[in-house]
């Protein structure tokens, strides 16, 4: 595992990025180590692989970045204030005084109750958004307390979510106010652009991004709101109620002109099977991602710990499907007990790949090592929880993540071996693992339910 790592790793990959001379030589390595294992091409027309197209865009230093209000005009430094970016294919992002409207948490949930539009036309605009749920900062005696879960965050909280309502409401522009708690990481995370952004190639039917995306910090935002005449605390309080309506940051007018280097890569997926003999058209997906940047059931493993061995394992998402009792089963073989991710308001759920199978109806289990420190055999919880702190605010996303030869991988292996054996276990079987009766994707998988074999 350890070799593994260090070889994909290694500066001749350089990287791993999509599209790249890195990423072929990545392809040609699983590949070949695939083959080695006895393992069939899965991807299309008998090979291995399948074609990804992607929009790969690099923002440039904006020309002008700024936002009129209140008589004077404040001048916002990229990196710094802001981050600026898009997914759409364009070489140049120019918007010209555009109102500018915060829209609270920025969530339609009928099944929930929750309407912070109420109505309000976007077109046009920027719309100015809030991270996590309604309920996140929520007192118990607030009207919203609960109603989206708590402190674990829902789809609604994540960003994806709001730049998505945004586009689909037809807004200029979507900046989110960055706060750490909320956000589950750092401004050096939010602020960092290396890399740029990756969209699929969408097609003229399909829906766009929104022009211009970005996050923006919590100290930029609050003056802004200071300059309209906007109490940002009193604001965010407000849109914890469910009567809450978009409110108009007075005479902001939001401008920006960016230039774009655009380009339509094609990536890969990189697929390998071994047939069942009875029932060969059901699939149990092992996934993993091999780039940079990062049907029946899926389980993917997305940031291994390398502190040692442990007591239990961390599973994010915890109380979604029936997978989890699986994994306590096989934890429970090991000597080990399961224990839900620490901080389930960080909606890691949300964020891995395993989750483009997830809002299709497809049962998963995710293991992320950040998802909250294990019981370390030596250490125990505090030391594992001193992994993943230092791991996060050091190196998660940083140049820092790299291969290392102090890695202690026994946690690791036992957490692969998991995967294993609920695999093999599940493959032998005629069992379907569903979704709890609370999970918000247990309709997808039900209606699905005729079509099996």
């Amino acid at each position: 595992m350890s070799a593994t790592v260090k070889t994909l790793a290694s500066d001749a990959f350089q990287g791993r990025a999509p599209g790249t001379a890195g990423e072929a030589r990545t392809v040609a390595y699983l590949i070949d180590r695939f083959r080695t294992l006895g393992l069939q091409p899965g991807g299309e027309n008998g090979d291995w692989i399948q074609k990804v197209p992607l929009i790969h865009n690099v923002a440039g230093t904006p020309a002008r970045l700024e936002v009129r209000v209140g008589g004077s005009t404040v001048t916002l430094l990229a990196g710094r204030d802001i981050n600026p970016q898009t997914a759409r294919p364009v070489s140049r992002v120019a918007i010209n005084g555009a109102p500018m409207v915060f829209v609270g948490y920025g969530v339609e949930a009928p099944e929930r109750g929750w309407d912070d539009f109420k109505g309000y036309d976007l077109h046009g605009k920027v719309a100015v958004f809030l991270v996590n749920d309604p309920d996140f900062e929520a007192a118990p005696n607030e009207p919203v307390a609960g109603r989206f879960g708590g402190r674990a965050m829902t789809y609604y909280g994540r960003w994806t979510y709001k730049f998505e309502e945004a586009a689909r409401r037809g807004a200029a522009a979507a900046l989110l106010i960055h706060e750490t708690e909320a956000a589950g990481y750092g401004w050096n995370v939010a602020g960092n652009s290396v890399g740029g952004t990756y969209d699929i190639v969408r097609s003229g039917g399909q829906p766009q991004p929104v022009l211009m995306q970005a996050w923006i910090s919590r100290e930029t935002a609050v003056g802004l709101f200071a300059k309209a005449g906007l109490d940002f605390g009193a604001l965010k309080r407000r849109a914890r109620n469910p009567d809450f309506k978009p409110v108009e940051l007075g005479d902001a007018r939001f401008s920006i002109d960016m230039p774009v280097e655009s380009e339509r890569v094609e990536s890969r997926n990189v697929l390998a099977k071994l047939p069942g003999t009875k029932h060969p058209d059901e699939t149990i997906l092992f996934a993993a991602h091999w780039d940079a940047y990062g049907m029946v059931a899926d389980m993917t493993i997305d940031i291994l710990q390398t502190a040692g061995a442990s007591r239990d394992v961390v599973l994010v998402g915890a109380g979604q499907n029936a997978l989890e009792d699986d994994l306590a089963r096989a934890a429970a073989a090991q000597g080990r007990t399961v224990t839900p991710d620490a901080k389930p308001e960080r909606g890691l759920f949300y964020r891995a790949d395993h989750f483009s199978l997830a809002k299709r109806g497809v049962p998963t289990l995710l293991l992320m090592g950040i998802g909250g420190g294990a019981d370390l055999v030596s250490g125990g919880r505090a030391a594992g929880d001193a992994w993943v702190s230092d791991y996060t605010a050091h190196c998660y996303h940083q140049t820092c993540d790299d291969w290392s030869p102090l890695w202690d991988l026994h946690g690791a292996v036992e957490d692969v071996d998991l995967f294993y054996r609920i695999g093999l276990e599940l493959a032998n079987s005629r069992r379907w693992p569903e979704w709890r009766a609370t999970s918000e994707f247990k309709a997808i998988r039900d209606a699905s339910a005729s079509s099996r074999l």
